[in-house]
């Protein structure tokens, strides 16, 4: 019963500081402290964590994927050009493809 609380106090804390980011941290310290924090205080054995670590490839491969095309979107700003140039196809109804208030700014 002891380790269950202690396990989901510790899921509880590391998801609310991956979701508010207090002290400006990034989320990844959140996270793998929680992980590490599981082991250290025996509420998961070593061997399961890194089982659980070499079962997880195909979705740590695609996360790395997606963040990395994130930060070619955002250092090349694609985001200002792809979404309008969509939309001009459209016939100009902006509403239609993106809501009002992400257009806001350059309307």
């Amino acid at each position: 019963m002891m380790v269950e609380v202690i396990s989901l106090s510790i899921a509880a804390l590391a998801t609310a500081g991956v979701i508010l980011r207090p002290f400006g941290w990034a989320d990844w310290i959140f996270a793998v402290s929680g992980a590490a924090a599981e082991v250290l205080l025996r509420a998961l054995p070593l061997s399961d964590a890194l089982h659980a670590i070499g079962e997880g490839r195909e979705v740590y491969f695609f996360l790395v994927g997606t963040m990395l095309l994130a930060e070619v979107e955002g250092r090349e700003g694609l985001s200002n050009i792809l979404p309008p140039a969509r939309c001009g196809r459209r016939r100009g109804l902006r509403g239609a493809c993106f809501p009002s208030s992400i257009w806001s700014a350059q309307a």
